[in-house]
């Protein structure tokens, strides 16, 4: 099967890829750690909500939830370049 072959399933089962890229509600991860040199780790982590234009309230609850999930707390007003080691 090629890359232009088959489905992607996501929650129950929905087939995502008939919906254009920005309706799929979904997000990726550079695998190399790329992020956004001039911002800090609180907002390169925000950076997919503001895109949805999430409120502040959810975007505050959700960067603390994300931030305490990968011990990142302590880190969250470093610039990246500040940051070796997650």
């Amino acid at each position: 099967m090629s890359g232009q072959q088959g489905s992607i399933l996501i929650v129950d089962d929905e087939a995502v890829t008939i919906l254009e890229p920005e309706y799929r509600n979904i997000g990726m991860v550079y695998q190399d750690r790329s992020l956004f040199h001039h911002l800090s780790v609180a907002e390169n982590i925000l950076f997919g909500l503001r895109i949805r234009q999430q409120t502040k309230s959810a975007m505050k609850k959700e960067l603390a939830e994300i931030a305490s999930l990968v011990g990142v707390t302590h880190l969250l007003d470093r610039k990246n370049r500040k940051v070796k080691r997650w």
